[in-house]
């Protein structure tokens, strides 16, 4: 059974666009997602499809950054104010593993595309990038990857 709810709120100056839906995970599990939302509103529609995506392999999602074993990062990296925007949110989104009960700290979108490699060296909590030319093969990327670190 699906359930979906679409709602938008603002923390740390960011606009969440969070779908929630209900199905299981691989395994029989639950895993609590929450996703971030940053720049325009192409990234808005990329969002809904990166959801369902994470709905067909099974997550929980949540708005509860505390309680969120997943987070994806939806980046924007056109111009100097988005890059900054985008590199600190994923810093806040990094303190929860941390402070939370967060496992996987997912960063796709624009930024993740031309800045990938920067990403993967210099921010270590971040543990999956995705760039938006990728988003074709994204249920595979997010199968292996979930596959992998199953007991993460």
């Amino acid at each position: 059974m699906m359930i979906w709810e679409k709602f938008t709120y603002v923390c740390y100056g960011v606009s969440f666009f969070v779908v929630i839906w209900y199905n299981k995970y691989v395994g029989g599990n639950l895993m609590k997602t929450a996703l971030v939302t940053l720049g325009c509103s192409k990234n808005e529609v990329d969002s809904e499809m990166i959801l369902g995506y994470l709905g067909s392999i099974g997550f929980e999602l949540t708005q509860n950054l505390d309680e969120a074993e997943c987070i994806v990062v939806n980046t924007c990296g056109f111009i100097e104010s988005a890059k900054e925007e985008a590199i600190s949110v994923i810093l806040d989104m990094a303190e929860y593993k941390k402070i939370g009960n967060l496992k996987h700290l997912i960063v796709v979108g624009c930024l993740a595309k031309r800045y990938k490699q920067d990403i993967v060296r210099e921010f270590k909590e971040v543990d999956l990038v995705i760039g938006v030319d990728e988003y074709d093969n994204l249920n595979n990327i997010f199968s292996e990857y979930f596959k992998l670190n199953k007991s993460k």
